[in-house]
């Protein structure tokens, strides 16, 4: 990290595009992280901001709207500057516990399973779960392996990632991953039995940001569950 720049700077330009993160204003979100690193310079923490927005706006573009060819152009260049950034902090970083590597970690993992390289996505994942096994971990690995349409080892990576979990929100998170794997195989009983733990948790827990966004990830998956 640069010496010109303040740990109050770096953490206000994370919230903010945590915000834009959340409303899915990756282009905005890119174009501050732009403007930082050009005045700053290389900061860790805000180049793996950039890989996220990157392979986000990537996915957004791949999964939620009509490609045309200029956005496919678009799709397959945020996510190789994403990768060549996930794997520059990788080179760069050695202590797992940094949670810039281990995000970037995370991201690569991600970024492999959305593009199709099945055995890089899985090697990554599982190695980063090695290194530093928690219910983050296992819950990203669950992640990739539904990517994957690996169903099986979802279901094992979501309960080792539930076992794992001692907060109401990463619990939870788990939770709802398993219910959605089980919803996929056709394990309607299963599946709703997940998610109706996942709810009767966040039910007993705060209000906050987390909290209201993973209810409403129940509710999207099982509207039978409203009321």
């Amino acid at each position: 990290m640069t010496s010109n720049v303040s740990q109050r700077a770096i953490y206000q330009t994370e919230i903010r595009l945590t915000e834009l993160a959340r409303k899915e204003r990756y282009e905005e979100g890119l174009a501050i992280i732009d403007d930082f690193l050009n005045k700053y310079g290389v900061v860790n923490e805000i180049l793996v901001q950039k890989a996220f927005f990157l392979y986000h706006y990537a996915a957004y573009l791949k999964y939620n709207h009509i490609q045309n060819h200029k956005k496919k152009a678009l799709i397959k260049q945020n996510f190789k500057q994403a990768i060549n950034i996930c794997k520059l902090i990788i080179k760069k970083l050695h202590n797992i516990d940094n949670r810039n590597l281990l995000n970037v970690r995370i991201y690569l993992a991600q970024i492999y399973a959305m593009t199709s390289r099945v055995k890089e996505a899985k090697n990554i994942a599982r190695q980063t779960f090695k290194y530093h096994p928690s219910d983050l971990t296992a819950e990203r690995v669950a992640d990739v392996y539904l990517r994957l349409n690996d169903l099986p080892g979802a279901v094992s990576w979501y309960k080792t990632a539930i076992k794992l979990a001692k907060k109401t929100d990463e619990k939870s998170m788990a939770q709802i991953g398993l219910a959605i794997t089980y919803k996929k195989i056709g394990e309607t009983s299963s599946a709703l039995e997940e998610a109706h733990k996942a709810l009767q948790l966040l039910k007993h827990s705060g209000k906050n940001k987390n909290i209201i966004l993973l209810k409403q990830s129940v509710y999207a998956h099982f509207p039978q569950l409203k009321g």
